[in-house]
């Protein structure tokens, strides 16, 4: 099976795809002098590459070398360096369990922003149409990549064995991804640290009736599944994905991508997954058919996704104009309701108040978004057009894209303006909560849209300067 680059990006690019992460991706980078002086050092240098007068190791390798330097009672590792290995060697030898606990999250949260690489996590984020994410990392790795792209996401949900519910009033936002922890976290104090315990956890969720659950499945529901890094045994990993496929392997109707994972050096487990429609991209493996890339690990991987967005499909798009100088207003709308939005846009020209609006609002582009969202912060005030249109489009960019950004920089009570165009009722919760936490006014004579902009001028002591025709300047 060769791996089609353009269904895969256009199946991202329709928020058709949610990346499954695993270990594999957390990454982390300490100086070689803090480490020198450790019994276990040659342990750390064969798990992790030299960078420099650093050492780069996975964080669940170096994890388990730190545990057996603290309660390993200075034996050597006899061992596999396999986090799940040490703990159960651990557990064997009557260390607590929640004292093993303690030592990983204590060693976790110890890591500071310098030596945690968050760039796989990152470059994942900068893809546009990633929208929810899967992880069965038990670090806040993810979560801290969004801190660092100042992007916002909804609070975690977290699943665990020792607790069956985490943040349960709290709904998510829809207008703001989703992150789904489903072993635990480091950041919440309950998390799973053995293969027995993220068995369990598996068995839990799949007969939990919460909402938590229900989200879960109702967010992976039909979407294709993009499996990175998921490092679990070969029994495991067959069952995990069923779990989360949440159907039979023969009964898929979605594209399943696995990719990179160790013991695909053992065709049993390819033979199965590629004969059950599971695409399997093995480390060092050729992809994209006579256009052939190679890819190394699950880090690469990300890389090339990344490079195939913004890197290698073609001259950049030109960046949209810059709006007219003074106060101006940011017109978010669905491409659907294209004539409604030209005509208030038309309208606040006639009063002389700038609009800036998306007119070719399906281009997309790291350059063209990067400005596109720089508008939305320095817009004085931003109106959404909120209509079945907008709330229910199927590429959800003005959704997931401009609204999103919106209430990130909301901090007036002026700034973020909804109006309803339709019959959607205001509390409809496919409207963001911030968004129907505001006055929300609704239009219902589009034939004069003069009582519309002349109600928005007074409210906000704007200026009104009459004008026969102005420059657009909308993209």
């Amino acid at each position: 099976m060769e791996f089609d680059w353009e269904s895969f990006k256009y199946n991202v690019s329709i928020n058709n795809v949610v990346p499954i992460l695993g270990n594999d991706l957390s990454t982390i980078r300490l100086a070689k002098t803090s480490l020198s002086q450790s019994k276990y050092y040659d342990a750390i240098l064969k798990c992790g590459t030299m960078d420099e007068e650093c050492i780069r190791i996975n964080l669940y390798k170096y994890l388990a070398i730190k545990l057996w330097e603290i309660y390993g009672r200075g034996e050597p590792i006899n061992y596999s360096v396999n986090f799940n290995s040490i703990v159960l060697q651990l557990l064997s030898r009557d260390i607590k369990p929640d004292t093993i606990k303690n030592a990983i999250r204590n060693e976790t949260i110890r890591l500071t922003d310098e030596q945690i690489v968050l760039d796989p996590y990152r470059k994942l984020l900068q893809v546009k149409g990633f929208e929810n994410f899967v992880t069965v990392n038990i670090d806040n790795f993810l979560e801290r990549a969004f801190e660092a792209e100042d992007k916002k996401v909804n609070t975690s949900i977290n699943f665990s064995i020792q607790d069956a519910e985490s943040n349960p009033d709290e709904k998510p936002d829809r207008a703001l991804p989703k992150i789904f922890n489903l072993m635990g976290n480091i950041k919440w104090g309950k998390f799973v640290d053995s293969d027995e315990e993220s068995l369990e956890c598996l068995y839990m969720i799949k007969n939990d009736s919460s909402f938590k659950a229900k989200s879960l499945f109702d967010t992976l529901d039909g979407k294709s599944l993009l499996f990175i890094g998921c490092s679990f045994p070969d029994w495991f990993m067959r069952f995990f994905i069923r779990i989360i496929a949440n159907e039979r392997y023969t009964n898929s109707s979605r594209d399943k991508y696995v990719v990179g994972y160790p013991i695909f050096k053992d065709n049993d487990i390819r033979f199965f997954l590629e004969n059950n429609k599971t695409l399997v991209i093995p480390f060092g493996g050729n992809i994209g058919g006579n256009n052939v890339l190679q890819i190394e690990n699950s880090i690469g991987f990300i890389t090339e996704i990344n490079n195939q967005f913004y890197g290698k499909i073609g001259p950049a798009i030109p960046p949209p104009p810059s709006p007219l100088p003074g106060k101006f207003i940011f017109l978010s709308y669905s491409r659907d309701d294209f004539s409604i939005a030209e005509k208030l846009k038309n309208e606040f020209d006639r009063n002389g108040i700038n609009v800036f609006y998306d007119k070719d609002s399906l281009k997309t582009g790291g350059d063209f978004d990067e400005i596109l969202i720089k508008t939305i912060k320095d817009a004085d005030y931003f109106i959404a057009l909120i209509s079945k249109n907008s709330i229910g489009d199927i590429n959800r960019y003005v959704y997931d894209t401009e609204w999103s950004f919106a209430i990130a920089f909301d901090t007036d009570k002026n700034y973020l303006r909804p109006y309803i165009i339709d019959d959607t009722r205001p509390t409809d919760e496919k409207i963001p909560k911030r968004i129907r936490e505001k006055n929300i006014t609704t239009i219902t004579n589009f034939d004069d849209f003069g009582e519309v902009v002349r109600k928005f001028i007074k409210e906000n002591n704007l200026t009104v300067v009459i004008q026969e025709t102005k420059p657009n300047p909308s993209i």
